[in-house]
């Protein structure tokens, strides 16, 4: 097992890429699930509220998790509860393409994101301890970019997944989980041992002194109106990437008609999360050369640009397919 490396190395570099990849695994088998919404309905003929409880009940599973199972990274490690989460998230990935009716994969679906909903924490309570603090801030948007490269990944893998497999749902829902046991492997064979002792002592470098987890910290946290206002805009944010992680695909299709390919609406969500990634490290990197002020201004400015994006997306979506076509020369799809 390998020691973990000195501060700010090219090693510690290194390291941070491999939890990225092993986030994108997480998403190889959570967001396919969009690809496979159109294909659902044509399988099942199931109406999209039937379709959309399946995602309802994997983002409630989820947000369970969060709360359960995330205290689990100080008292075992991140490293540990990492490999974990991506075992977990595999063989649920697996059993999804043998589910017999739409509440079986409801099911089965609910625990893959319950045994996801770790992962995150893992990883940041691996990295700490790599960085310094004049890096710290640039890591951890480093490692949020495991957010839109994994979605992005994920719809395009399914994409392919789709077209070869004569567009079996089964196959877009179990294929990418023998990704994700390969990610598994590489991070079980790179991936240092924890910082610190666990069992409820991490290190000292980490912040969390020897207590770790601790539920007098918990209500100090809710007594704070800032961690309200967070929380807030965390759920409303959380809503619009849910609700863009479950339907980009199928919106797209629709729009475009029933000679639009899966593969090629899954090609046209992909800009959501590339431009996410811009977003992400332009933000970072403000983030820790602004005031107070000055980061309330920006965040203020990006909710913004949001309302104003969500108000014109839906009129860009027929001129992006005609544009696609257009560049390949067709103008429909077979």
């Amino acid at each position: 097992m390998r020691a973990q490396p000195t501060p700010d190395s090219r090693r510690s570099w290194l390291l941070l890429g491999v939890l990225v990849a092993g986030y994108i695994g997480v998403y190889l088998c959570r967001k396919n699930y969009a690809v496979a919404v159109p294909l659902l309905r044509e399988e099942f003929g199931a109406t999209k509220e039937e379709i959309g409880r399946i995602a309802s009940v994997g983002t409630l599973a989820y947000a369970i998790g969060k709360m359960v199972l995330c205290p689990l990274a100080d008292r075992f490690g991140g490293r540990r509860c990492f490999f974990a989460s991506l075992l977990v998230v595999a063989g649920f990935g697996l059993a999804s393409a043998l589910s017999p009716t739409l509440g079986a994969l409801a099911m089965v679906y609910a625990f893959n994101r319950f045994g996801g909903s770790i992962a995150w924490a893992s990883m940041v309570k691996q990295v700490p301890p790599w960085f310094g603090p004049k890096n710290l801030a640039l890591a951890l948007a480093v490692l949020s970019l495991s957010y839109v490269f994994g979605g992005a990944a994920a719809v395009a893998l399914a994409g392919v997944v789709a077209d070869a497999s004569g567009q079996s749902w089964r196959a877009v829902m179990g294929v990418p989980a023998v990704f994700v046991l390969l990610l598994l492997a590489a991070a079980w064979w790179l991936l240092p041992r924890d910082s610190g002792a666990v069992n409820g002592k991490g290190s000292e470098r980490s912040g969390l002194g020897a207590s770790g987890f601790s539920w007098g910290l918990v209500r100090e946290l809710v007594r704070l109106r800032g961690f309200w206002v967070v929380s807030a805009l965390s759920f409303s944010l959380t809503l619009v990437r849910e609700t863009f992680n479950d339907w980009t695909v199928d919106f797209i299709r629709t729009e475009g008609g029933a000679h639009l390919p899966t593969s090629v609406a899954a090609f046209l969500s992909t800009p959501f999360d590339l431009c996410g990634a811009g977003g992400i490290l332009f933000v970072g990197a403000m983030m820790g050369r602004l005031s107070v002020r000055g980061r309330a201004r920006l965040l203020a400015g990006s909710l913004f640009a949001l309302c104003a994006v969500l108000l014109v997306l839906p009129r860009l979506v027929l001129p992006g397919v005609g544009l696609y076509g257009a560049g390949r020369g067709v103008d429909r799809f077979s």
